[in-house]
């Protein structure tokens, strides 16, 4: 079969719809289907590249892309134990010059563009989708969010698509994002609304990633309720038992991820954290932070101060060197969103590697609870619930220290649901419902 897939974010970038496509894209192409795929390009990438059954074209802006890498915030934040002057960012000429551009762009186009910030990327996306759907007879046509602007590319094609299925695959809500909004939200809302209601009526099929976001969905658009399934997080790291560790080292409670002071505020976990060095473990803690910390910049600060060589601050490493944190971490923390409609996609990665995992809500219906519910070695603590009780963090401090073991055969059993193997084809089923394409039933679906 042959497939067209619309992604704005492709490997080698480094995102979660990156990631999750590539290796779906991939799975495919060693299937023997054809695979298209329209991305966008960033300096450094090539433009065309093709393996076998998988072609890749990158199109958009050289200025566009180098404009936003201007902007980009940093989030780094140096650690008492790293050296400082290669840490801080001095106050030259580039940096003021960042900050100006950064206030000009907040000022005007953030405000005006739509619906996304990589709006500019769907002329391009358009014309190079276009020649191909003249060329090509499609099996399926796959469109990727976010950003939302892969919708309307293929939306804008859909008189080309003859009779080739259109799934749209949702990765993060467009139209009720409460936080970090898609875009002008005062301006716009309703036409956010309005236009993903009108691409999920278009589509064939579309796809979410938790049961939450799939409830949302049909409350708000009951009309396309029977279209809307669910297709779990993707595991991008093998499944492996815990290995030994010397006993002597620090416990190393490792966070990987992007701090968000209205999404995922650090807050709650650096007060835990005081509390349980109060309890002394003998070989003491050390919690490591990986990613950016955005505004929660102050916030760190401070607890840096407290806590001094306790807490180390990473800043945006290289994967590979996130998944080395992971890999060498006694205990993974996750902080879940202040959205029950948004599920963390390293979450699937964390529950991999069958380490015990602390996960820490600060709403009642937190979707990485629902996730982690029968996960063999998980502790979900709520915020408002919490701090000030003894015996709760006498819990804690034994999770810490003599956490949960989980073997190597139940460990593979619990995370069958999302192997590239199930997730790759239940995405094939959804797009091309045929005889010859089953979903595993291990995969979980929304039922109508």
């Amino acid at each position: 079969m042959r497939f067209l897939v619309l992604a704005y974010s492709y490997p080698p970038t480094v995102n979660p719809r990156a990631v999750r496509w590539g290796a779906i894209a991939q799975h495919w192409a060693a299937m023997g289907h054809h695979v298209d795929v329209i991305s966008g390009w960033a300096p450094g990438q090539p433009r065309e590249e093709g393996h076998d059954q998988l072609h890749i074209r990158r199109v958009g802006g050289n200025l566009t892309e180098r404009m936003r890498g201007l902007l980009r915030p940093g989030g780094a934040i140096a650690s008492p134990n790293t050296d400082r002057r290669s840490s801080e960012s001095p106050r030259t000429g580039s940096h003021r010059l960042k900050k100006i551009a950064r206030a000009c762009h907040d000022a005007t186009w953030k405000k005006l563009y739509w619906p996304d910030s990589n709006c500019l990327w769907q002329t391009p996306a358009v014309k190079a989708a276009g020649r191909l759907l003249e060329q090509h007879r499609y099996d399926a046509v796959v469109s990727v969010s976010i950003p939302f602007t892969a919708h309307l590319v293929a939306y804008r094609l859909a008189a080309q698509l003859r009779n080739a299925a259109w799934l749209v695959d949702v990765g993060d809500p467009f139209s009720f994002m409460d936080q970090c909004t898609p875009n002008n939200t005062a301006l716009y809302r309703g036409k956010n609304t309005a236009w993903e209601h009108r691409i999920f009526r278009r589509s064939s099929v579309v796809s979410v990633t938790s049961d939450e976001t799939a409830d949302r969905y049909c409350d708000l658009f009951p009309d396309c309720a029977d279209k809307i399934h669910v297709i779990p997080p993707l595991a991008t790291q093998p499944c492996g038992p815990v290995n030994d560790k010397s006993q002597t080292d620090p416990l190393k409670l490792v966070y990987t991820g992007t701090l968000y002071r209205d999404i995922r505020n650090p807050t709650f976990l650096f007060e835990l954290f005081g509390e349980i060095l109060k309890s002394s473990p003998k070989r003491g803690l050390e919690l490591h932070l990986y990613g950016l910390v955005n505004d929660c910049s102050d916030i760190v600060a401070t607890y840096q101060h407290k806590f001094g060589s306790a807490l180390r601050v990473h800043g945006t490493v290289p994967p590979a060197a996130a998944q080395q944190a992971v890999a060498n971490a006694d205990l993974l923390v996750n902080l879940g969103n202040s959205t029950s409609y948004q599920l963390p996609s390293k979450i699937v990665d964390y529950a991999a590697t069958g380490k015990p995992i602390l996960n820490l809500t600060t709403i009642e219906h937190d979707s990485s609870a629902a996730f982690l519910r029968t996960h063999p070695a998980t502790l979900t603590l709520r915020d408002n619930e919490f701090l000030g009780h003894g015996r709760m963090i006498r819990d804690v401090v034994r999770f810490i220290t003599a956490p949960p073991t989980v073997s190597a055969s139940t460990l593979r059993q619990w995370m069958s649901p999302f192997t590239i193997e199930n997730i790759a084809a239940r995405y094939l089923e959804l797009a091309v419902p045929t005889e010859t394409v089953h979903a595993p039933t291990t995969v979980w679906q929304k039922a109508a």
